[in-house]
């Protein structure tokens, strides 16, 4: 779920990227998961998938490194690029949301850090 207003675009970085739709002041929440719109997976329920889907779960979702669950969120915030200098990073109440690192000014591509949330081997 979105706290603060985004939208998709070309990125100069990958693909699609997630857009801020409006300033975000440094340490704001930016998104939560939402638990009708985030699918949980274990390694024998990916495994049940159709091959397809399963690509698509790896490609934009994320091994949790603590649970060993497979996220896969329906919703934008997938489209969120990698960057070693993000600006934004996982809530400190672990609850797989992300807040803003620095301020972002509108118009600004939301990047995170995928190793925050993903084994090296992984990414």
């Amino acid at each position: 779920m979105f706290l603060k207003k985004c939208y998709l675009d070309k990125s100069p970085i990958h693909g699609i990227g997630l857009f801020a739709g409006e300033d975000i002041k440094m340490g704001q929440n930016i998104w939560l998961p939402s638990h009708q719109l985030t699918f949980h997976f274990n390694d024998s329920e990916l495994k049940t998938l159709p091959s397809q889907e399963i690509r698509i779960v790896k490609h934009y979702g994320y091994l949790h490194k603590k649970t060993n669950i497979w996220h896969f969120c329906s919703e934008d915030s997938r489209y969120i690029n990698h960057s070693e200098n993000p600006n934004t990073y996982l809530t400190p109440e672990n609850t797989d949301g992300f807040m803003a690192k620095k301020d972002i000014k509108k118009d600004e591509e939301l990047t995170q850090d995928y190793r925050d949330f993903e084994e090296l081997r992984d990414f």
